[in-house]
């Protein structure tokens, strides 16, 4: 092969797997004071506890798409995962390096157990509908599990609407990338419906991006982990 292709074929790679260990560089948000904001992240929590609570299992379909296109078809990564009380406990099928192995690592900052991981400030909700707030986060570990971002929540019922990262570790050699979920009603509740994100870096005079499209469906809840895991071998 051409080695100047096979630089190009290199930074692809590496650009559609979302794990690596370039620090995405951000300025700290001041520490998140008491009051509307802890109380409104408290009820954020409370919510998202009480909707994940029990065994749930889902899809996740993602697709990958990489330029220079010509190196590299795109990607496509499928998954079934179980959740315990708002955890992934199993994911079944799919890269062990994909989207959907990755994205359960993360410690999400709607989720009570990672809050004091972060902080939190009001922001400009623009665009927002009426009854919408916007909430930003930072945090102090710069690690694959964590980002900064904003979140969108529904201020009366304490759901998240909308979640918007930039992850402290990207790819190598990606030198950003953004992600943004959206939530939405599901059969087994109120749970991330779509993920849509991007990539970007360089190899020497070479560029590249890569987008990812991913999907989660099929939300059942099951009594316990073994019948859900059975359920995942069905078609």
């Amino acid at each position: 092969m051409n080695p100047e292709r096979a630089r190009i074929g290199a930074l692809v790679m590496l650009l559609v797997v979302p794990v690596g260990a370039s620090a995405y560089a951000v300025d700290p948000v001041p520490s998140t004071p008491p009051g509307p904001v802890a109380q409104l992240v408290r009820r954020v929590g409370a919510a998202f506890a009480e909707e994940s609570r029990g065994v749930i299992g889902f899809r996740s379909h993602a697709v990958v798409q990489t330029s220079p296109h010509f190196v590299r078809p795109d990607q496509v990564d499928d998954a079934r995962i179980v959740d315990v009380d708002g955890r992934a406990v199993r994911v079944r099928g799919g890269d062990a390096a994909g989207p959907a192995a990755i994205g359960t690592a993360v410690h999400q900052p709607y989720d009570a157990r990672y809050a004091g991981e972060y902080r939190y400030s009001l922001a400009a909700c623009t665009g927002c509908a009426t009854g919408s707030v916007a909430v930003a986060y930072d945090s102090d570990d710069r690690d694959a599990a964590h980002g900064r971002g904003l979140m969108v929540v529904d201020e009366r019922s304490a759901r998240v609407l909308r979640l918007t990262v930039a992850p402290f570790v990207v790819p190598r050699p990606a030198g950003s990338g953004s992600l943004t979920t959206t939530w939405g009603t599901t059969p087994a509740g109120w749970f991330p419906v779509a993920t849509d994100g991007t990539f970007n870096g360089r190899i020497g005079p070479f560029g590249g991006h890569a987008t990812l499209t991913q999907r989660f469906t099929g939300y059942k809840r099951y009594p316990d982990v073994a019948t859900a895991e059975r359920d995942a071998g069905t078609p």
